[in-house]
Parts: C-alpha cells; sequence; structure tokens
C-alpha cells in the first residue's frame, strides 16, 4: 500500500462530489464569514496563492510561517500543562507528577501561584529534582521578570546545569498585567527597558530561551478582532 499513489483530483471534480453528498442543498452554503467578516472558503488551492504576497516557506522572510526552515517537521509541539500550587512543596510534587506522565514542558504563571516567589530557596524547592535541560520551560513572570529571573539564574548556576543548555521562554509581558489589573509595579516605560536589558543578556547567556511574551486574551475578550 505504501507504493501505492492516487491522482489528485481537480477542483471541479472536488466540487461534483461534494455536490453529490449535498443532496440538493447549495453549494454556497459552504463559504462562511468570521466575526470579523472574512469570507472562508471551503476548499483552497494553489490557484488562491497567486499574486499573493505571502511567503510560502518557513524560515524565510517574512517569517509569516515561522523562523525554522524545517517548521515542526522534527520539532514537534511540547505537551505543556500549567503547574499551580498554594506551595512551593507542592508545585514540586505536582510538576514531577505531569512530567512522570508525559508533559515535556515545565509550564507556571507565577502571578497565578498562591505564593510569591522572592527566595533561592523556594525556587531549589520548586524544581528540585527536576533536569531542567531535558524539558522545555514557560515561564510566565507577569509584568516584570524580576526578581524570580536573577534567583532563577543563580539556582541554575548553583545546580550545575549549563544557562546555554535552557530552552522555551521566561517572558513578561507588562501590557497585559496592566490591561487585567489596571496597575504596575512599575512604570510601563521602565518596564520596557527591563525587557530590552532581560532580552540582551539572554542573547549572550541563554540564547534557546525567549523573554518576551504577548498575550492577547485581553484584547479578544474585550472586544478586539483579527482586523481591530
Amino acid at each position: 500500500m505504501k507504493q501505492i499513489s492516487f491522482p489528485i483530483p481537480s477542483y471541479d471534480e472536488w466540487k461534483q462530489e461534494v455536490e453529490k453528498s449535498l443532496k440538493g442543498k447549495p453549494f454556497d452554503r459552504l463559504y462562511t464569514k468570521t466575526y470579523e467578516q472574512i469570507q472562508l472558503k471551503p476548499i483552497y488551492t494553489r490557484a488562491d496563492l497567486e499574486g499573493l504576497p505571502i511567503e510560502q516557506y518557513p524560515g524565510f522572510p517574512s517569517y509569516v510561517r515561522g523562523t525554522e526552515v524545517e517548521g515542526y517537521i522534527k520539532k514537534a509541539w511540547e505537551v505543556s500543562q500549567q503547574c499551580a500550587a498554594s506551595t512551593p512543596e507542592r508545585w514540586n510534587e505536582l510538576m514531577k507528577h505531569q512530567l512522570e506522565r508525559g508533559q515535556t514542558e515545565i509550564h507556571v504563571v507565577l502571578p497565578k501561584l498562591k505564593f510569591v516567589v522572592q527566595t533561592i530557596e523556594q525556587i531549589e524547592t520548586m524544581f528540585s529534582n527536576i533536569s531542567l535541560e531535558n524539558y522545555s520551560l514557560r515561564i510566565d513572570t507577569g509584568a516584570c521578570a524580576f526578581p524570580f529571573l536573577p534567583l532563577f539564574v543563580a539556582y541554575i548556576e548553583e545546580s550545575g546545569q549549563p544557562l546555554s543548555r535552557m530552552r522555551g521562554t521566561i517572558g513578561m509581558d507588562p501590557l497585559h498585567s496592566l490591561t487585567i489589573t489596571g496597575q504596575l509595579p512599575m512604570s510601563l516605560s521602565t518596564l520596557y527597558d527591563v525587557m530590552a536589558d532581560v532580552t540582551t543578556w539572554a542573547k549572550t547567556n541563554m540564547p534557546h530561551v525567549k523573554t518576551i511574551l504577548v498575550h492577547a486574551d485581553p484584547y479578544h475578550n474585550g472586544g478586539g478582532n483579527a482586523i481591530v
């Protein structure tokens, strides 16, 4: 069966078969419109792309399909379930439970924890017996990467794990925090400076870790759409 190939049907052939399955219902019913009044066709072909200024290959400018040439062919999606708990000890227990059952990314949203991470001892407890270089990271630090990031980096270095092997995201999104809570721990311009400094530092020391998050949910929930 692996050696058998099937001819590629033409658009007209496909449409004829679809019209048969519709049993008299109009073909136009298969066209739909999004909330933003963008019409979606039931099927797209190469003809729909002709003349459009869209880069069709990943890894090339303008990177609309990602920065990796091979896309997700070799790099699979991560299994990422957010982990929250009331204490560092409980978080460690739950995170190891999830990793043992197939999770591949360490996912934590610091503002959603029921404790504030302020000491390296807390981080030592949270990540005890978890080999960070074996997993992708998705750490949402909220409005600011401080004080978590310096403490986390100190823990990694003390535990003998190379910073260069870390991968994933340790990111901040001050606009998201401002939109949700209406307040920030410091001025927005100062937080942007922090973001720039953290990104510059990570580029040299943790090149496989992203440092900026962009949450779209508050804008979507506030009435935003794909256009506005």
